[in-house]
This record gives structure tokens, sequence and C-alpha cells, in this order.
């Protein structure tokens, strides 16, 4: 269950709702003006149009159409009329083309044998003449060419009788035969007296005496112009698929990065890609009559290339374009799913790591969890208002900068794509989806936390390159009908402001509001779109009802549980548990680390080493000094009975009781501890542990040491004995209950034969020394601790430590530490020798927990 946040203040609700009916209604009005005319579309009648063209078929090649798959295509027969147009704005490209009987929108009605190839091809003008006329069913004609007044009245006649052509105004005819073609061309060439750029052409390809293939069309009188080449098309791809490419790379190295540290996340992640996927694939498919257009019929001069007219009579052909449009959808698709899936768990893993809420409604929505209802609909509805926003912004611009009823000519490629299609509106469905996780989860959400979570980019230069990033990467249904933004400057404007707003939403709400407002611009961009412009075969009732779609998954996830497994925490729970638990351990070490000495006191001719290292994150075992007005140093080491967290929070209740006391009353060893015990028992009591603890106090100038223990198992005594240099391990045994186990317990303390003379130690440790187990089960022991001591302490205090640290670990091999171990150490330097320590925390080499 999330935790509710805190409810929108009233007067940034009204003012987003205001907002979003003032962007509702100037994105409804300006919108719609904007939009380009399409009136050089009217008329057209597809179903007519398929029955004019098996009529020409039938009459052309004596025989039905053959049996095979029947595609309808629109395509834009002139190219260069938008460049026309820029040039010449005075010019009225519709009255121009009823003039000139121009076919300025042709559909083709191809059939296809069973094998695949092109078997016919008739091309309509919206008026239903006949444009172009390919018949791959004539038999071959033998060698003898026609004579050229022959062939001119075979084509004369066959434009007469079928196309309804107009030859007035194209001057004589010139036929040639083509070389190693059974075939004579006839073709009627005259440049249009408006556009001296353009020319008219009408061909009559025949074989004997029939009509193989006819074409008429308007080229560019230069060849360069046969094929538009705008800067567009050669910056739009450059710059998006490094972006997107650079996402991937991105989000790939932070995985990498964080993958040793925790399991990835991959539910959510998956569920996204998925449904990215689907969005894929309900764009791929209804595509497929456009993809084998733009691959069959794309440049009217090289449908007259007899070269490129053979290659589409094999039998291959068809199957080849079938076959690398399939090739190229499943690669374009799992290259989606891979880069929203790396993007979304990068996300994830980004928001663990800064606990910053950005994807918590989405994540639950997402997988279908309980919810907190009136979060996640007070967010959706901020996301629909401020969608409704960004498109009145999106009609201001569109009404400031381009003209209103703009020729159709200058929208982007993906606008004839709306009309060479099965299903315009599965498209645009596949479109919607695609786009809003394109668009929240990847352009704002991912690359805003990258530059300001991970980057650490100050957050205005993060705003200002992520609007950039927008320019580039911007996609919505507005662009599939308006004019391309490189064409229009100020549209890369609009991309980089609906982008900054996007950013700001999804730093204040998160990536589920974010995701709602871009669904609601673009739902209602696409009703705009369908109702201006009723040639799309588009329906207006379907986005209407798409709107409401992410409030709907808000409604499904609120449902009581229905088993026991609902009420389980699922694995993205367990995991920020574990990482929320990691963090606190870590704060845990710190705090237990702040309460053990940054230093030890200067004495001379006194060596001190210092070691600890805890079983877990944080341990139980601690050590302290105190140094009294008299000189005396104090020394307390002590082992809390539980691990991990619960240790140390009673190590700190220890030491800080320790040095409450050791400030206020100068006590002796045993008195000390009788006074700890009685200020912990009760505590300790209602928790059930204990601590085992041993004090001591040292006079520096004679050596002379009082010992007092309390359950601390290892008290150790070395000395040399000269002239001969013998020397010999003992441990003390002095008793004591363990601190917090009896009210009333009193301690004793020892001084007799403790005094550390020429190079004498004492050491001091916990019992994770001698109980440390091996492999095998057996534990370390007293034996191999005092051997040890005897072997290295002629070397100093701190190579001992070293050594005893050393030889347990040995001891313990791969076996896992099961206690915190501690190692103290007091050693009297010889008079002859330098002290070989300093005061600072490095000398006695503690080690930090962890």
């Amino acid at each position: 269950m999330l935790v509710p946040t805190s409810r929108l203040p009233f007067p940034s609700a009204v003012a987003i709702a205001i907002a979003a009916l003032t962007g509702l209604v100037l994105g409804l009005v300006l919108n719609s003006q904007s939009l380009p005319a399409l009136a050089l579309l009217d008329g057209l009648d597809r179903s007519t149009n398929a029955r004019l063209a098996a009529d020409v078929l039938t009459r052309q090649a004596g025989q039905p159409p053959p049996d095979g798959l029947t595609l309808s295509f629109i395509q834009f027969d002139q190219p260069a009329f938008a460049l026309i147009r820029q040039n010449h704005d005075s010019v009225h490209l519709e009255r121009l083309a009823r003039q000139l009987h121009l076919p300025v929108v042709v559909e083709y009605v191809a059939w296809f044998r069973s094998n695949g190839s092109l078997a016919a091809r008739i091309g309509l003008s919206r008026q239903g003449e006949l444009i172009s006329y390919l018949n791959g069913e004539v038999p071959p004609a033998d060698d003898n060419a026609l004579p050229p007044d022959i062939a001119i009245q075979v084509a004369r006649a066959f434009l007469d009788s079928s196309s309804g052509t107009s030859l007035a105004g194209l001057g004589a005819p010139q036929v040639e035969r083509l070389p190693n073609q059974p075939e004579t061309e006839v073709r009627w060439q005259q440049p249009v007296p408006e556009l001296p750029e353009l020319t008219r052409v009408v061909t009559v390809r025949l074989r004997g005496e029939t009509v193989w293939y006819f074409q008429h069309r308007v080229q560019p009188t230069n060849d360069s112009w046969t094929r538009p080449f705008t800067l567009s098309s050669v910056i739009l791809p450059f710059l998006g698929l490094p972006l997107w490419l650079a996402l991937l790379a991105a989000a790939a190295l932070y995985l990498l990065k964080v993958s040793r540290r925790h399991v990835i996340l991959w539910r959510a992640p998956a569920v996204c890609a998925l449904l990215v996927g689907l969005g894929s694939v309900l764009m791929l498919i209804p595509a497929l009559p456009y993809a084998v257009s733009k691959t069959m019929f794309e440049n009217p001069a090289a449908d007259s290339n007899p070269l490129r007219l053979a290659m589409m009579q094999e039998p291959g052909f068809f199957v080849i374009a079938l076959g690398g449009y399939a090739v190229s959808s499943v690669l374009t698709l799992f290259a989606t799913m891979a880069v929203t899936w790396t993007v979304c768990a990068a996300l994830l893993h980004i928001e663990y790591e800064t606990k910053r809420p950005y994807a918590e409604v989405f994540r639950s929505i997402l997988l279908f969890r309980r919810v907190a209802y009136t979060t996640a609909l007070e967010r959706g509805l901020v996301g629909g208002g401020i969608g409704w926003a960004l498109l009145g912004l999106t009609g201001l611009f569109h009404w400031l900068t381009v003209r209103p009823n703009a020729a159709m000519e200058q929208a982007a490629d993906s606008f004839y794509l709306l009309l060479d299609t099965w299903s315009p509106s599965t498209l645009l469905v596949g479109t919607l989806v695609r786009n809003t996780f394109d668009l929240g989860l990847v352009l704002v959400g991912f690359s805003w936390v990258v530059l300001v979570d991970w980057l650490r980019f100050p957050p205005r230069l993060a705003l200002v390159t992520v609007a950039l990033l927008g320019t580039i990467g911007w996609s919505d249904v507005f662009s599939q009908v308006m004019p391309l933004s490189l064409s229009t400057p100020w549209l890369l404007g609009r991309h980089a402001l609906l982008t900054a707003v996007l950013v700001a939403t999804f730093e204040r709400f998160g990536l589920w509001t974010t995701l709602c407002a871009i669904w609601t611009y673009q739902t209602t961009s696409w009703a705009v779109t369908a109702a201006t412009l009723p040639a799309l075969g588009l329906s207006p009732w379907l986005p209407t009802l798409l709107v409401l779609l992410p409030f709907g998954a808000v409604v499904f996830t609120r449902r009581p549980p229905e088993n026991k497994q609902d009420n389980q925490p699922t694995l993205l729970d367990r995991v920020v548990e574990e990482q929320r638990h990691a963090q606190q351990l870590v704060l845990a070490a710190r705090i237990q680390a702040a309460f053990l000495p940054t230093r030890i006191p200067h004495l001379e001719g006194w060596d001190i080493a210092v070691q600890s290292l805890p079983a877990r994150e944080v341990g139980g075992d601690f050590y302290d000094f105190f140094t009294a007005p008299d000189g005396k140093l104090g020394i307390f080491v002590g082992d809390v009975s539980g691990k991990s967290v619960p240790g140390a929070l009673f190590t700190a209740v220890a030491t800080t009781t320790f040095r409450s006391e050791a400030e206020e009353d100068e006590l002796g060893c045993a008195a000390m501890l009788n006074r700890l015990n009685e200020l912990l028992y009760p505590d300790m009591k209602r928790v059930r542990m204990f601590v085992a603890a041993t004090y001591a106090q040292l006079d520096p100038r004679t050596g002379r040491l009082t010992v007092a223990n309390a359950g601390l198992p290892v008290l150790a005594h070395w000395q040399a004995r000269p002239p001969t240099g013998e020397s010999s391990v003992a441990f003390i045994e002095i008793g004591g209950l363990p601190l917090g186990s009896m009210q009333r317990t009193t301690y004793d303390e020892s001084q007799a034969n403790l005094c550390l003379e020429g190079q004498a130690c004492l050491v001091i440790t916990s019992d994770g020394v001698v109980e440390a187990l091996n492999e095998h089960g057996d534990a370390y022991g007293y034996d191999a601790l005092a051997s040890v001591i005897d072997n290295h302490a002629k070397r100093g205090a701190h190579p001992l430590c070293e050594a005893i640290i050393s030889d347990v670990k040995r001891h313990m091999g791969d076996t896992e530490q099961s206690d915190d171990i501690t190692v103290v150490i007091l050693q009297r330097c010889p008079a002859q020798a330098e002290p070989q320590w300093e005061v600072e925390r490095a000398s006695y080499a503690t080690k930090p927990p962890g």
C-alpha cells in the first residue's frame, strides 16, 4: 500500500483547472484552424476506383485480373510540388491541376501472382482517369518493331478510348525502340507553361500492337528534382538515432554499475516493454501497404525505367519487399522493447537510490497492486489538466507560426502514412502508446533523473538540456499533419516548451502524472485531427473515449485482497526494504564508530594497540579510555551479548554510562563495575541482555595495574625474564558476572603481581578470538592465542595485534565470522627503544565497521 502524499493545495488545483479548460478551448479552436486543407483529396472514391481498375485491365489485357493479393495505395505523384510552392506562393495548385489534367493524387490498384511477382498495376486519379497502366501478363512480342506512324496511331487510340488524357499542348510525339527490349515507346513531353520547372510527360509503351505500359505524370525538368532532397531528410535521422543510442548506453551503464549491489528489478520494466511492444505491433502491421508502396511506386520517374519494370516482374520482388519490411519491423520491435526495459529498470534503480517517489503510483498501477486510490486519481486528474494546457500551448504556437490552411505538400512523410494504411485508427492507437512511453518514460523521466540524480547537473542546466533534447525527440499526432519542424523553426520552440512543462510535472508529481498528461494531450490532439480532416478516415470518438483509459486503470487497481498472497510483500517491496535496511545499518555503523575513541591518550614509554572486527555491519564489542586527574589511565573493554543493531545500541548505552561515571566520580575498578551494573540492570533485564566487560587502571609511572572483571574471558599477561630472555604468558583469572545479569552483584579487583616491567604487556580480547570456529567446528582456543602472544610480543604492540587477528583469520579459513573480535594491547616500551606509536587514530589500527 502506498503512503498517501499531501493533497494538492486548493489554489493550485483551481489554477490547474483554469489552465486545463483554457487550453482545451484554445486547442480545439486554434489547432483545427491551423491544420492543412485536404481539398486535393476530395472526390476520391476507393471502391469506385477499384472497379474501374478491374474494368481497364479486363479490356486491355483481354482477360480478368489474376488471382492474388490486391492492395490499394495512395501516392502523391508530384514530389516537386512542395519545392515549387515554396518559390511560387501565388500558384493555386488545385486550379492548376484541373486546368492541365495533372495527376496530383494517384491511387494504385495492384495485383500479384501467387508466387509474389507483380502481375498488373492500375493508377487512377481522383476523377477516375487512367494515369498509369502496367500489364505483366501481356505475352512478349516478336522482334519486328512497329513503324512509327502505326505506333503513334495505336497509342492515340488507347489514350482516346481508355485514359481520358488530353494531348492538347503537348506537341509532337517521340517514337523510340527500346534497346534490347521487344518494345516501342511513344512519348509526349511539354513544359508546364505556368510552372517552367515542371514537365508534363505521357508515355505509352507497346509490345507489338498491345499496350503494355502507360503513365501520365508531371516531373521536374531537372532530373535532380525527381526525388527531393531536403535538409530535414539528412539531419533528422542522424540526430534522432544517436539520442536513443545514448539513452540506451547510459541506462545500460547505470545498470551495470548498480547490479553488483542488488538484483535487477525486472517486473515493472518487463510490463513496460510489453506495452511498448504492443504499440509497435499496432503501428507496424497497418503500415504494410505504405511500406510496399514506398518500395515499388515511390519514384515516378523510375517507373518508366525498363530495368526497374523488368525487375518488378521477377517472382521474388514482392516477397523480398515484404521480407525486408518484416525483418526491419522485428528488429525495430525488439530494439524498442530493449530500450524501454533498460531505461525503465535504470529509472527505478535511480529512484531507489535517491528515495524520491518518481514512479511509485505508476509502478503500482502497472503491476495491478493495491494503490492509494485518492492519490492516484488526484495525480491522474492533474495530469489530464496539464495535458489540455499543453494542447492550448500547441494551438497558440500553430496559430502564430503556421499559415491557416497550409498546403498538404508541406506536411511530413508520416502524413502520407496515414492515408496509405489498412487501418488509420489502429495505427494511431499504437502511435499513442509508443509516444506516451517514449516521451514520458525515456525523454522526460529517464533524462531528467540521469542529469540531476546521477550526473549531478544543476536543476536549471538539466532543464535546458532536456528541453533541447525535446526539440529532437518530440513526436505527437500533429507532427504527422503539420510541416516539418526544421522547415518551421518556431515549432522547435514548441517542442522545447512542451518538454520543459513535462519536466516540471515529473519533478513535482512523478511519472504517473507525466504519462497522464502526455496521453490526454495526444488523444485530444487525435480527436481534433480526426474531426477536422475526415478524409484521413479517422474516428473522433475513439480518441475521445481513450482519454479515460488512465483513470480506468486507477479503478482496476483499487481492489480488496483476495487471499493471503495479496498481502505478502512483492519482490519490489523486498528489494526496497533490503536497501532501506542496508542504509540503516550503514548509518548505525557510523553512529557506533562515533562512540569509539578517535585517539588514545599519549603516555610516554607506553604503546597501545587496538583492533576491532564486527561480525556484521555493526557489532557489540566496544572499548574506551579515561585519563584520571592523577595521571592514571582507565581502560574499559566490553562485549554486549546481542549482535548487529541491538548490540550496537547497548554498546552506545554502556560507553555513555561509563564516560559519565568516570568523569563524575573517581572510582576504583571494582567500584566502577558495581556502579555500571546498578545502572544497566533495569534496562538489560527488560531485553534479557548483558555486557561482559573488564576495567583496568594503569599507573604509567610505576607500571602497576589494577583490574576488575565482569565476565570477559581473556586477560593475558606476557612478561620476559632478563637476562635469559625467557618469556611466559599467564591468563589472569578474575571472576565476576557480566554486567546486567544480577541486580546485586559485587566485583573484586586484583593488583597482585600485575606490574608491567621491561617489555611486558597486557592483552585483553573478547570471546570472538578464543571461540572462533573453523570449517570443522574447532575453536581457536587459549593455547593458540598464548603461542601467538609469546612469539610476537617482543616485536611490539601493533605487530602483536596484527599477528593475533591474522592467525584467527587463518584458523577460520572460509568460515563466516560468527562473533565480534576485539583486541586491546597495552605494552611498556623498553628504555632504549623509541615509542613506535602516534597519538592519532591510525596508531592503533581500528578498522571501521563493515
